[in-house]
């Protein structure tokens, strides 16, 4: 927050201002009509520039607030777009686990002899770890649900993400 000593600098000669005022509205004096006049005269004069100053204080402080909002308004959407992208990552993340293997944890390619394969429970394997472990239980390592080779079908379209 780059303008908030400036903001307090303001403030502060806005306060003394205000201390000086009230020390000549406090000031009495016993001096003759004409003493007195000239006193108010020079009084009056003295709140006139007093004013002027005043108002130039709080235009100053109040294009310095807005520039302090601008900037939190800035900070504010600064954390919203780290907040989208942090679940963005989150969903990339998901993405790239979508082609392991989840008996062997390796990637799987889209053609060969590990390419992925689903059975009809939808659970994802490599086809070469897939065909060992029906070849052994005929069941799905995952959900332990019935499952046969002709049941093996393949997944199309993973060479087009970038993983």
């Amino acid at each position: 927050m780059l303008h908030l000593p400036k903001i307090v600098d303001l403030l502060k000669e806005l306060q003394e201002q205000e201390k000086e005022i009230q020390e000549i509205i406090l000031e009495e004096s016993f001096a003759s009509p004409e003493q007195r006049l000239a006193q108010l005269e020079s009084v009056t004069s003295r709140m006139h520039l007093y004013h002027s100053r005043r108002g130039n204080i709080l235009m100053s402080l109040q294009q310095e607030l807005g520039k302090y909002e601008y900037f939190t308004l800035l900070v504010r959407h600064i954390a919203q777009t780290h907040s989208y992208l942090k679940s963005l990552n989150k969903a990339l993340d998901f993405l790239y686990k979508v082609n392991i293997c989840s008996i062997c944890d390796l990637k799987c390619e889209p053609h060969g002899r590990h390419s992925m394969v689903s059975l009809r429970c939808g659970h994802l394997f490599g086809r070469h770890c897939i065909n060992n472990v029906l070849r052994e239980s005929s069941r799905c390592p995952t959900c332990s649900r019935r499952a046969r080779h002709h049941e093996v079908r393949r997944i199309y379209g993973l060479k087009f993400y970038p993983l």
